[in-house]
């Protein structure tokens, strides 16, 4: 399965990143990450991913504005 990544660049010309799976339906799941998170680094997705393909249900994971905002922070901070 090809998991191609897309991006969009927002009206403050921020870049995000996001993924549509498209499985030929109407039904969709549309994955929003917690703060300072990114929806390719939550692992469990893919197994989600690859479930609800398999079942015709399309699948939208975006980043949002807040997508990797702790990794300004040095790692002790953390």
């Amino acid at each position: 399965m090809s998991f191609p990544i897309v991006e969009v660049k927002t009206k403050n010309q921020t870049i995000l990143h996001g993924m549509l799976l498209d499985g030929h339906s109407k039904s969709i799941l549309i994955f929003v990450h917690g703060t300072a998170s990114n929806f390719y680094e939550n692992y469990f997705m893919k197994f989600i991913s690859e479930s609800l393909m398999s079942k015709k249900i399309s699948i939208l994971l975006t980043n949002n504005s807040g997508s990797e905002v702790l990794k300004a922070y040095p790692p002790s901070v953390l």
